[in-house]
C-alpha cells in the first residue's frame, strides 16, 4: 500500500490502468488488516471507480471474491460492505459475468452471500449461462443457502430457466451432490414461495434439450418418495421427452417392481 499511497499523494491517476484500481488493490491484498478500510478511503477519495464497465472485474466482485478466499471472514466483508455503502452495483460481475451473489453462493459463503441479498442483491439476475444464484446453490447441494436465497427472492423460485433449459431444481437432480432428502427440502422451500398454478407448471416444465421434467429425473436416479410427493402435487406421469419417453419408461431399476407406483404396470 504504501507504492500506492505514494502515487497517490504524487497525484497519479487511479483510474490510468485498464483493470480497476480498487480491483487491482484487492487482488494485490493492499486492503488488509486493521488499516483496511482508511486505505480503501484513501483510493476512493483520489477518485478510484466504486463502479466499472461490464466485461471488467468489479471491486465488488473482487471483494467477493476476496472474502471466499478469505481466513478472516469478518474483516473481508468490511470491505463488501464498505463498497456498497459507497454505492458499489450489486449487479455488478466478474470479467466473465458471474455477478457477485454468485460467486458467494458458488463458493457456499453464506455470510458475505446474506449480506449481499440483505442489501439488495438480485437473485434472479442471471449469470453467462442464464443461472440465478438460486441454480447455483441448488446444483451444489446447498439447501441452506438455497432457503436463504429463496425467502430473500420468492421470484427466484419461478420456474426460471438456464441457458441449457434447466430450472434450479432440474439442477438439483442433475447433481450427484444431491440426495433425495435434500432435494426435497429444496421443492418444500419453492413451494411455499408459489402460487398452486406457478408450482405444478414448475413441476412439469421440460429441460428444453432433452424434454425431462422433474419426474422424469427423479423416476431415473429411484427417488421413489420424491416421485410420490411430486404426483401428488400435479406432476403429469403421461408427459414424454423428446425421446417420446414417459417417468415410467426412464424410473430406475429400483421403482419397476412398484406397480402401484405411477398407477400402471411399468
Amino acid at each position: 500500500y504504501g507504492v500506492v499511497k505514494a502515487l497517490i499523494k504524487n497525484s497519479a491517476d487511479v483510474n490510468a490502468s485498464p483493470e480497476p484500481a480498487i480491483t487491482l488493490g484487492i487482488q494485490g491484498r493492499c486492503f488488509q488488516g486493521s488499516k483496511a478500510i482508511k486505505h480503501l478511503k484513501r483510493v476512493v477519495e483520489a477518485g478510484a471507480h466504486i463502479n466499472t464497465p461490464t466485461g471488467s472485474m468489479s471491486p465488488l466482485a473482487a471483494a467477493v471474491q476476496a472474502a471466499n478466499e478469505a481466513s478472516n471472514l469478518k474483516e473481508a466483508n468490511k470491505i463488501v460492505n464498505f463498497l456498497l455503502h459507497r454505492g458499489a452495483d450489486l449487479s455488478s460481475t466478474e470479467h466473465t459475468g458471474t455477478p457477485a451473489l454468485h460467486l458467494a453462493t458458488a463458493a457456499g459463503n453464506h455470510r458475505t452471500a446474506m449480506l449481499l441479498l440483505d442489501k439488495g442483491a438480485p437473485a434472479t439476475q442471471r449469470d453467462a449461462r442464464g443461472r440465478t444464484a438460486l441454480h447455483i446453490a441448488a446444483a451444489n447441494g446447498d439447501g441452506k443457502l438455497y432457503r436463504m436465497i429463496a425467502k430473500k427472492c420468492p421470484d427466484s423460485c419461478q420456474p426460471l430457466c438456464s441457458d441449457m433449459g434447466d430450472t434450479a431444481l432440474h439442477e438439483a437432480l442433475y447433481s450427484d451432490h444431491v440426495a433425495e432428502k435434500c432435494f426435497l427440502k429444496m421443492l418444500k422451500e419453492s413451494r411455499k414461495h408459489l402460487s398452486d398454478s406457478s408450482f405444478k407448471d414448475l413441476l412439469n416444465t421440460h429441460q428444453v434439450a432433452n424434454g425431462d421434467t422433474l419426474l422424469h429425473l427423479a423416476a431415473s436416479r429411484g427417488f421413489g418418495k420424491a416421485c410420490k410427493i411430486l404426483i401428488k402435487a400435479g406432476a403429469s406421469v403421461s408427459v414424454v421427452n423428446v425421446e417420446g419417453k414417459t417417468p415410467v419408461d426412464v424410473a430406475a431399476p429400483s421403482l419397476k417392481d412398484r406397480s402401484w407406483f405411477f398407477g400402471e404396470s411399468v
